[in-house]
């Protein structure tokens, strides 16, 4: 079992540059305004792969040490990103879907608040409560309220993308997870906080710019977020790949699509 040092994470926070960056962006045109941007993406990469990177590399070599077969590197797609190719005892197959290594994603744009602090457990944890030295850790992370609006605002965005431009990797996930929220009753508790979808859209409008997302229509009477028709098809076959990465009860396509559906209902009525 692996386990990170937390302090590698503490010690290498973007907060403070963060703030500088929303503090400037106010007073800047659009122009310069994607130049900020890109500078400090460039910035974020550096950061990551010649300092944050180091660090990290250094915890695992404790934990595992040199003889283990293991590879800590830059992500292909996203350069501010780090995957890690695990040792593992399972012999790989041909499922190009699920892949041996964990992807560690990095990013300076997004908003981190509000968040809160919450008990982890891993799966083997769950399973055998004996056989690990140390037991489930609290972590931080952003609020489940939040979480929600933004995938919300995700699969809005998702509905108005351009047929000129590609689905993303691996969409079918997030309309699993908005289903499983809803479930949750996680859709309600969002429901009586609308000041934090609004901060969402603004977040989302100034630092993932896309006209063609409509993030101002993501508000009662105006939110898209069942599928169309050509995003449908694509989803649900990704959805019949996807389903081998789901533990216990799989619920069905349109079992998820329907409770997406009634929440897009009930959302707009307000």
């Amino acid at each position: 079992m692996l386990w990170i040092n937390p302090k590698i994470f503490r010690r290498h926070r973007f907060h403070n540059r963060q703030n500088y960056f929303c503090c400037r962006s106010n007073n800047l045109s659009g122009k310069k305004f994607e130049k900020l941007i890109e500078s400090n993406d460039a910035k974020a990469i550096d950061f990551v792969q010649n300092v944050f990177r180091k660090n990290l590399e250094k915890s695992i070599l404790q934990a595992l040490g040199s003889d283990q077969k293991w590879i800590l590197s830059q992500d292909n797609l996203e350069k501010k990103n780090l995957r890690f190719f695990y040792p593992s005892i399972v012999r790989a197959t041909d499922n190009f879907y699920v892949g041996q290594s964990v992807l560690i994603e990095i990013g300076i744009r997004g908003d981190i608040y509000p968040c809160e602090d919450t008990d982890v457990r891993s799966y083997v944890e769950a399973q055998f409560d004996n056989v690990l030295e140390e037991k489930h850790t609290k972590i931080k992370k952003l609020s489940t309220v939040r979480t929600f609006w933004e995938k919300i605002t995700l699969l809005h965005a998702e509905n108005n993308r351009p047929e000129t431009k590609l689905l993303g990797d691996r969409m079918s996930r997030h309309y699993y997870d908005v289903h499983k929220m809803i479930k949750a009753s996680i859709s309600d508790l969002a429901l009586k906080d609308m000041p934090l979808l609004s901060d969402v859209i603004i977040n989302k409008k100034r630092y993932f710019r896309a006209s063609w997302a409509k993030y101002e229509e993501a508000k009662p009477g105006t939110l898209k977020i069942i599928p169309n028709e050509t995003l449908m098809n694509s989803l649900e076959q990704d959805y019949e790949k996807m389903e081998q990465m789901i533990f216990g009860e799989i619920p069905g396509f349109l079992e998820i699509i329907n409770s997406i559906k009634e929440f897009e209902e009930k959302f707009n009525l307000q």
